[in-house]
């Protein structure tokens, strides 16, 4: 009994927090009504998103009208090729670029080291919701290479969508039912959710997964999949919001130029599931490596650092082939 009563205050007083960030009195019903959807954006700064029910915020239509400058509002998306920084004293990064390029571009970098596509339409959810930011005109979604990450994390987001199972991981009837437990907990109880949530982000840091596990050819597909469908979600969040334009960006890397055989399933997938969803006059695909052709096996390394992150060059070159591309459009 005591335990239940336990249970009770931490969860009332967990939901309790979230409120007072959100202000959105769904975070009272997840759990018990099926329609109402919590899902945590940035731990670290405490962003949730709610989804479901009636909405309590609407977006201010008087903040649209304020700004008389002709700029153009850009959102990008992605890894830590995105975000950038990562070369030293001659760090930037192509968003950086970007804006240097042309003056006319106002960007929100969203770019954060290490996540995929199931991290950035949590933040893209939460962030196009909020009054105090002026809605974007195009949205660039560069994820790639680390949608692998799926895999290691398990397919959780889009777990009911995706018909093609993967076969590489077999689980015994203990594990079966212990998973069966904590996804029922972290459906019906935000504490749980929150606490899940960091044990696994801490235990991805610390273990360092990546290194451990080689894919196969069906995780690649797999994880393609899972990417196609956030991406998807991406799409519709930015029809509702009535952003003008939504580029998928194919950032070309060393392994890619170098054709390595079995990251080039991965690319396979990718390029035929991003090819497939530019079939909208406002949703375009950009492949970076074909509007650099001049980039060749021979000279790919001056484009990065030894990291395999782009240098000040590389960050450069991207801006170039993503500022000729919106301007021919």
């Amino acid at each position: 009994t005591l335990l239940f009563i336990y249970t009770l205050i931490v969860e009332f007083s967990a939901r309790t927090l979230i409120f007072y960030k959100t202000k959105n009195l769904n975070i009272y019903s997840f759990g018990i009504r099926e329609s109402v959807k919590f899902e945590i954006n940035d731990l670290s700064n405490f962003q949730f998103n709610i989804m479901g029910e009636k909405k309590i915020f609407k977006g201010n239509e008087s903040l649209k009208k304020k700004s008389k400058k002709k700029m153009i509002s850009i959102w990008t998306f992605g890894a830590s090729k995105t975000q950038g920084y990562n070369c030293g004293e001659e760090s930037s990064s192509w968003p950086e670029e970007l804006r240097n390029t042309n003056d006319k571009f106002d960007i929100i970098n969203f770019g954060f080291p290490g996540i995929y596509s199931d991290y950035s339409i949590k933040k893209l959810q939460y962030n196009i919701s909020k009054d105090n930011l002026k809605k974007p005109d195009i949205i660039i979604w560069a994820h790639r290479d680390e949608e692998i990450q799926s895999i290691l994390h398990g397919i959780k987001r889009n777990k009911e969508k995706i018909k093609t199972k993967s076969q590489t991981k077999k689980i015994n009837p203990i594990s079966h039912f212990l998973l069966r437990v904590n996804k029922t907990a972290e459906n019906k109880l935000t504490f749980f959710k929150i606490m899940n949530h960091a044990f696994h982000k801490l235990n991805h840091t610390a273990y360092k997964m990546r290194n451990k596990y080689k894919p196969t050819k069906d995780d690649y597909k797999l994880a393609v999949e899972n990417f196609k469908w956030n991406t998807l979600d991406a799409i519709n969040l930015s029809n509702d919001h009535k952003v003008k334009q939504f580029i998928i960006l194919s950032l070309f890397s060393v392994k890619q130029v170098q054709d390595k055989p079995l990251y080039g399933e991965l690319l396979n997938e990718y390029f035929k599931i991003a090819a497939s969803l530019d079939n909208d006059r406002n949703i375009k695909f950009i492949r970076s490596d074909k509007y650099a052709s001049d980039v060749n096996k021979d000279n790919i390394n001056n484009y990065f650092f030894e990291n395999n992150h782009y240098n000040l060059k590389g960050n450069k070159l991207i801006s170039k082939i993503v500022n000729n591309f919106i301007l021919q459009e």
